[in-house]
């Protein structure tokens, strides 16, 4: 994603990997004019692991970190729906794993809405859904947060 987006970027703007934070780096940053405008974590999930609550606390651990600490501005929820005949069967040949953590995936699920009244930052939200046809049916459902 870096490679890509500085290949199209403008002269005075430039995304880096694992900028560094209080403890840690954050995913994506994104500059321009030499001044940090994003940072953004990634997190990627199945449906089921949001009513693990270690799942839940890293992920709290994102986003209750106040906007002005160096933490994320953005965070980027991925959730992979799995298809049925992927859970059953695999036309690519791979033994699928962590089947167990499958679940039918909504912008409303409960545990997500769950997730979401425990950040303790104002967010704006939006919901995409992809869908990957080859070499299985997949979902890929990225909740994306605007912290402001």
């Amino acid at each position: 994603m870096v490679v890509k987006y500085n290949s199209i970027c403008k002269s005075s703007e430039l995304a880096i990997a694992e900028y560094p934070k209080l403890k840690g780096a954050v995913d994506l940053s994104l500059i321009k004019n030499n001044g940090i405008e994003n940072k953004i974590e990634f997190k990627y999930q199945y449906p089921k692991d949001l009513k693990n609550s270690s799942v839940i606390n890293a992920l709290l651990k994102d986003t209750n970190t106040p906007k002005g600490t160096g933490h994320c501005t953005n965070f980027i929820l991925i959730i992979h729906e799995r298809s049925e005949e992927f859970n059953s069967f695999s036309k690519a040949g791979v033994s699928p794993i962590f089947t167990n953590l499958n679940d039918r995936f909504t912008e409303s699920y409960s545990k997500l809405l769950e997730f979401e009244n425990k950040i303790n930052r104002n967010f704006k939200k939006e919901f995409i859904t992809v869908k990957c046809l080859e070499p299985y049916p997949n979902k890929y459902h990225f909740v994306i947060y605007h912290f402001i």
